[in-house]
């Protein structure tokens, strides 16, 4: 129920059921809903009673209009991840970069190495032959003959004569001698190293000459013959003196304590001569007999102990290397 309040000129309306009670309220609504409930009830029991019985099925109506869009739904969970794709064709290649600035100039390089020699120039032409010259003077007269001149051994005239060794001039070399294979009961065996004088000496020289032969020993210790100074890579003679080095090597047997059952006897001339050491003696200064003609070289001679004349056989098996080098100086 309204009613009408005039307030400043406007016409308010006021529904008179809100100033009613809540509670009354509330209870007239309950009152009408359960009315309405029993008539509803009551409207579909008589419907049902007076009813007909139904007919046959109607034919399926024309489809109606499609109603409207419903609203989106909300978005579904994230799918997994598809395979890889295939490779894409490669892209063309990209246009040429502009060329960059130049760098700085790098340090000079190391020199060269120098090149391969050119090949020789070709002869020049010969040049015109010069004029004579003027003749020399008168030839001079015939000098006296130098000390020491061409050697002459006995039957020079049949002989080239040849220079001599003149006074402190020396000549050196090698020589060896060895004695091997000689078993018990063999024959006693001699051994020459040759000592060749490539410029003999003359005929008074030969005469004079000094020999000197050193063992292993002797070499080592050269202040014990002045003589016979150096060693056997270097021989040193004095004047008037051949000497003869013996030198220890690496050959098997070369050293004396390595000699079996022979060893030194003398050093010869191509007469078969000899120079002898003194008695017990295997070397130093020897003896020589006969014209001790060494005016073109000798022989170093080594020999089994028990050698005789004539030879006989050798109780014991033998074995020597020896070698050494000579050197020879003249004294007049």
């Amino acid at each position: 129920m309204r009613t009408a309040i005039r307030r400043r000129g406007q016409v308010i309306h006021r529904n008179k059921s809100a100033t009613e009670p809540l509670g009354r309220r509330l209870a007239g609504r309950l009152w009408l809903l359960a009315g309405l409930c029993l008539l509803v009830f009551f409207s579909s029991a008589a419907v049902s009673m007076a009813k007909p019985p139904s007919g046959p099925t109607g034919a399926t109506g024309a489809t109606g209009a499609t109603g409207a869009t419903g609203v989106t739904g909300a978005i579904g969970p994230e799918g997994k991840p598809g395979s890889n794709g295939l490779n894409g064709n490669n892209g063309l290649n990209g246009a040429n970069g502009t060329n960059g600035a130049t760098g700085p100039t790098g340090a000079t390089g190391a020199t060269g190495a120098n090149g391969i020699n050119g090949a020789n120039g070709t002869n020049g032409a010969t040049g015109a032959t010069g004029a004579t010259g003027p003749a020399g003077g008168p030839t001079g007269p015939t000098g006296p003959t130098g000390a020491g001149g061409a050697c002459t051994p006995e039957l020079a005239e049949l002989q080239t004569k040849m220079p001599c060794l003149t006074k402190g001039q020396q000549e050196q070399g090698p020589w060896s001698a060895t004695i091997s294979g000689v078993s018990a009961g063999g024959p006693q065996t001699e051994a020459a190293g040759e000592i060749y004088f490539a410029t003999p000496l003359d005929e008074a020289q030969r005469e004079l000459l000094k020999v000197r032969y050193m063992n292993e020993t002797e070499v080592i210790n050269p202040i014990e013959h002045e003589e016979c100074v150096g060693s056997a890579a270097e021989p040193f003679a004095a004047e008037g003196w051949l000497c003869i080095y013996q030198g220890a090597t690496a050959i098997q047997g070369s050293l004396k304590t390595e000699w079996k059952e022979a060893g030194f006897f003398a050093v010869e001339n191509g007469f078969g001569e000899a120079c002898l050491p003194a008695a017990g003696k295997e070397s130093g200064v020897l003896t020589c007999i006969g014209t001790k003609n060494f005016q073109l070289g000798g022989f170093v001679v080594f020999r089994t102990k028990t050698f005789k004349e004539p030879p006989t056989t050798i109780p014991a098996a033998a074995q020597l290397t020896a070698m050494g080098t000579w050197a020879v100086r003249s004294g007049k």
